[in-house]
């Protein structure tokens, strides 16, 4: 039996649902798991008033640097056109409110767990490998990558997680890590979500792909 080719893409609602069952309680994980680390809650609440507004806009220079070389690559890179490929059946019909909240959560989310709570006691060198190795590519069926293509995403997310990590040891405020984390998941959202909407032939080329994909688990 065939079935219509946007079935296999999550909707909007369970991809704000999967959202909120994971990064406000991946934030409570952190801030407990925090508290017992020689009770260091109280610390880190005093970090964030250490010069937000700086380490807020230190974040977003930061990430308007990496959005704009992520952008760039997209457009000259084939391994970085592919990762933008596979992600647009999950963005390409998001609201910029739902945007912004899925950029929010899993920037708060995030790094309260692995910059605030995980690097204090594993170091950034595993932190960050960590962080890199749970952001993996969705399958594609039938389609055959080489390595760095098919890894792609794991190894920004290790970069990411390095640069985090350092901006978090350096800034001594976890507002830093949070604000570049943020402005890089909301603005690549955007721009992914943008482009193939107002690029039909983009979004029919990745429809396409999840068409034959359910053509042959038919």
């Amino acid at each position: 039996m065939q079935q219509n080719s946007s079935s296999s893409t999550p909707s909007t609602n369970t991809i704000l649902y999967a959202c909120l069952l994971v990064y406000p309680p991946m934030a409570l994980l952190a801030l407990g798991w925090l508290y017992l680390q020689n009770n260091s809650l109280p610390s880190l609440w005093q970090h964030l008033w250490h010069k937000p507004i700086w380490n807020l806009l230190l974040g977003m220079g930061i990430g308007l640097i990496v959005v704009t070389l992520s952008q760039l690559s997209s457009n000259s890179l084939s391994w970085a056109k592919k990762m933008e490929e596979r992600f647009c059946p999950f963005f390409a019909n998001l609201t910029l409110k739902h945007i912004f909240l899925l950029a929010l959560l899993s920037s708060i989310g995030e790094e309260l767990f692995f910059r605030g709570a995980m690097q204090p006691v594993f170091g950034i060198t595993l932190t960050s490998l960590i962080f890199g190795s749970l952001h993996i590519l969705p399958p594609n069926e039938g389609e055959k990558l080489d390595i760095f293509s098919k890894y792609s995403w794991t190894i920004f997310a290790i970069a990411m997680g390095f640069l985090l990590g350092y901006m978090y040891e350096f800034s001594q405020n976890i507002l830093a890590p949070i604000s570049t984390h943020f402005w890089v998941n909301f603005l690549n959202m955007y721009f992914l979500s943008t482009k193939y909407t107002q690029n039909p032939q983009n979004h029919s080329t990745s429809q396409n792909t999840l068409k034959r994909r359910e053509d042959n688990a038919t």
